[in-house]
């Protein structure tokens, strides 16, 4: 071994060390089709991490797609942990953009707050009237061993 590879082994080394540390991660990427055409992409990924509390899972989403010359983008990202949830999703329509908060509150309801080029509104559901978030849909396990379900 040279003098000039030492850098390099010690560095590959290091981002081994690294990676091992990392947290979990699941990562999918698929097409969306309409009538067996393509129109679009998501990208889906799921982190777990570890706390003295249970785990907490971090959701990232991006959709792109397009449909009769309409540009649709969403992004999205939330957590949720057995105590509860939270989500934010920016959605790019053709230029009009528009976001929506979402939080669980200890008794289980939810407080959401949509913006667009109109305003602001914000509202809160009760737990009867939210019985599912866009985040069960995309990682169902994270109802299993919450106190309130």
């Amino acid at each position: 071994m040279s003098a000039r590879s030492l850098p390099l082994l010690l560095a590959l080394a290091s981002a081994s060390a690294a990676a091992a540390d990392a947290p979990p991660l699941q990562k999918i990427v698929y097409e969306l089709a309409m009538n067996g055409q393509k129109i679009g992409t998501r990208e889906l990924s799921i982190r777990y991490l570890p706390r003295e509390d249970g785990e907490r899972r971090v959701i990232e989403a991006y959709t792109d797609v397009t449909v009769a010359g309409r540009k649709l983008v969403c992004r999205s990202s939330g957590q949720s942990t057995s105590h509860g949830a939270n989500f934010v999703s920016s959605i790019d329509d053709g230029g009009a953009i528009s976001q929506v908060q979402g939080m669980e509150l200890p008794d289980g309801s939810w407080r959401v707050i949509y913006a667009d080029g109109g305003g602001v509104k914000e509202s809160t559901y009760t737990r009867e009237q939210v019985r599912m978030s866009s985040l069960d849909l995309l990682d169902p396990g994270r109802k299993i061993g919450r106190a309130h379900v």
